[in-house]
Formats: C-alpha cells, structure tokens, sequence
C-alpha cells in the first residue's frame, strides 16, 4: 500500500515525511488520562453496586473510521488550542488502528482513545498520534513499552523516542519551575511567621 502525506504529520506506513513537525517544535498540550465516566467517583462504591454509572460506550463522539471505536473506560486528553477541525485531525491518525478521535458529551473535551485494549504496546501509537497531532506524547501518563505494537522504519522509531524523552525533559524543567514557585511562597510565608 502506498502512503499517503499527512499534513505537519508523518508518512503512514513508512518513514517520517519531510514535512513531519520537528520534535521541539511539539506543543505540550497533552493533558491526563481520564475515564468517560466514573472519574470522580470512588470505585469502591462503584463495585459495591451503591452508584449506578451511565454507559460510558454513550458519552463521546467520535471522528475518523467509523470501525475504530474506544476499547475501553478511558481516554487521554488534550488542549482544545489546536488550529484544526476534529475531522482533521482525524484524518492524520486514520491509519494508527490502536487509536482514535473522540470528543466528550458533556463538556467537550477532545481526545485520544485507545480502540483495540487487547493489542499489546498500543501506547506507542498513542505517543505516534499525539506527534501527528502537533503535540507532546504525555510522559507523565504513558508507561512506554520495551517493544513496539506493530512495525515501525528506523526513522519513525528515532523520532517517536526523541519526541517522548523531549516530552520527559519538558515535564522536568515544568515540575522544578513549580516546585520552585512554591518554595517562593512557602518562604514569604514562613517570613510571616
């Protein structure tokens, strides 16, 4: 099968386009891995059978192939900053079978999901679609595998792994910046004392 270009992402398939976004031109806009439904609500009371939860298969919608559906209670989320259309940004992940484009009902929030959970090592192609999309693979959210969920060209392997550890470096120049901010606070308050 032949290619095709995917617009600021990569060739599916085969290698990195030419035109694929540089890794450190990849915006952290990679959010958390949240449930459908249930976030917020205590899982033992869930198994106890004292909350009733709604069917989380209802509560997004979902762009792209209409055989790739969510496999499972989750997705990850993403800023909602991107210059581009759902059915765009589906189209650039079309061909990843292990993930797809969802958008939440109740408040809107986009995402990747996972749409084939018995696959092993899909987190490699959700890191891949969060490149393709413009953005940071969430480090803090992904246990990367030692091996790869379907074969990748050497090129694309490189990228993927740069763009991860780019994404770990990011998060730990973020978390000093915080942790940094609030011992600032912490001492003007302590000076209060």
């Amino acid at each position: 099968m032949k290619g095709y270009e995917i617009p600021g992402g990569m060739m599916p398939r085969g290698e990195p386009s030419a035109k694929r976004i540089a890794v450190n031109e990849l915006k952290p806009l990679a959010g958390l891995r949240v449930r459908f439904v249930g976030e917020h609500v205590d899982p033992y009371r869930v198994k106890e059978g004292t909350v009733d939860l709604p069917a989380w298969e209802t509560s997004y919608i979902k762009f792209g192939a209409p055989s790739f559906s969510p496999s499972k209670n989750e997705y990850f989320s993403f800023s909602d900053s991107l210059d581009a259309e759902p059915e765009e940004l589906a189209g650039r992940i079309r061909d990843l079978p292990a993930v797809c484009l969802i958008m939440t009902h109740d408040d809107m929030e986009l995402g990747l999901a996972v749409t084939d959970a018995a696959l092993e090592n899909y987190e490699w192609s959700i890191a891949e679609a969060f490149t393709r999309l413009g953005m940071l693979p969430p480090a803090t959210q992904l246990r990367l595998p030692s091996s790869w969920d379907f074969p990748r060209g050497r090129k694309r392997r490189k990228y993927l792994i740069a763009a991860f550890r780019e994404g770990i470096n990011r998060e730990i120049r973020d978390y000093g910046q915080r942790f940094s901010r609030t011992l600032q606070i912490l001492d003007e308050k302590e000076s209060l004392l």
